[in-house]
């Protein structure tokens, strides 16, 4: 069974590499300023847009396990009819019928959209950018940890019974974060990045630009707790490992651009927070 789900993420990637978009599958707005300002707007046709590219990766994974002899359960006649009805009301801006319909029958619509990837996400694409902004930002936050601790319960238990980890859940771990970092749980985003930290070492090595990005994290959140020394210890690092990077010809243009831009950033932070 794990070859078989093994195999399945690799027709899932191939099947991702050759679409259009590069940018990573999942771009969580978690950490995004527009998610974090309740009372605007909603963005109707985002949340559609959103939805519906959602739903057409689904029919690319389904025909990936298809052409490796996955045979998925079949779904009852209700389940794709319910998708089309909330799909209908989210463009007839009937955002409270939809999220209703949809918080009544999460089941059936995590069968629809078959895969926890997928799953996980309408809920940060489209489930909680729309909490962001009929809730109070107090509000939101509660829901917004709620749902993604539900996630990492669930990615952790599928893993503890053997399972590959979920495709999602690097960011996953680093979604739940920045929910903690933004609504003030402090205590537990200092632990939850340690957690990170060891995550991303053990898969992409201390050394690597991931690594350093995490310490960047970290030193952010010591300093908004009050601990200079452990943000100046952990920036310091950062600052080391984004130089040795960028000193090598491993990286490309892009990801050049984006350490050298890290590293700006937090060498200016340290700075200003040396001057207090």
């Amino acid at each position: 069974m794990k070859k078989i789900l093994t195999a399945l993420m690799l027709v899932l990637a191939v099947a991702l590499a050759g679409c259009k978009e590069k940018k990573p599958f999942i771009q969580s707005d978690i950490k995004q300023d527009n998610v974090l300002a309740p009372g605007q707007d909603v963005d109707w046709i985002g949340l559609y847009l959103r939805a519906h590219d959602l739903d057409s990766l689904k029919d690319v994974a389904v025909e990936g396990s298809r052409k490796i002899g996955i045979a998925l359960p079949a779904l009852a006649d209700s389940v794709p009819a319910l998708w089309e009805e909330w799909t209908n009301l989210l463009l007839l801006r009937k955002g409270k019928q939809a999220f209703d319909l949809f918080d009544s029958h999460r089941r059936d619509f995590a069968d629809y959209l078959r895969f926890d990837f997928i799953n996980y996400g309408f809920m940060t694409q489209v489930y909680l950018p729309y909490m962001a902004t009929v809730n109070t930002k107090e509000d939101y936050g509660k829901i917004c940890i709620e749902e993604l601790e539900g996630e990492f319960v669930k990615a952790q238990q599928s893993i503890m019974a053997g399972n590959p980890i979920p495709s999602h859940y690097e960011n996953l771990l680093i979604d739940l974060f920045y929910a903690y970092a933004n609504f003030n749980e402090n205590d537990r985003a200092l632990t939850l990045i340690d957690e990170i930290l060891a995550y991303t070492s053990a898969n992409y090595g201390e050394d690597s630009p991931k690594y350093a990005t995490m310490l960047c994290n970290k030193a952010n959140l010591c300093h908004n707790m009050g601990n200079s020394y452990s943000a100046a210890v952990a920036a310091r690092r950062a600052i080391a490992i984004y130089g040795n990077c960028l000193s090598s010809d491993r990286y490309g243009e892009e990801e050049r651009a984006k350490m050298i831009k890290e590293k700006s950033g937090i060498e200016a932070k340290l700075d200003l927070w040396q001057q207090k």
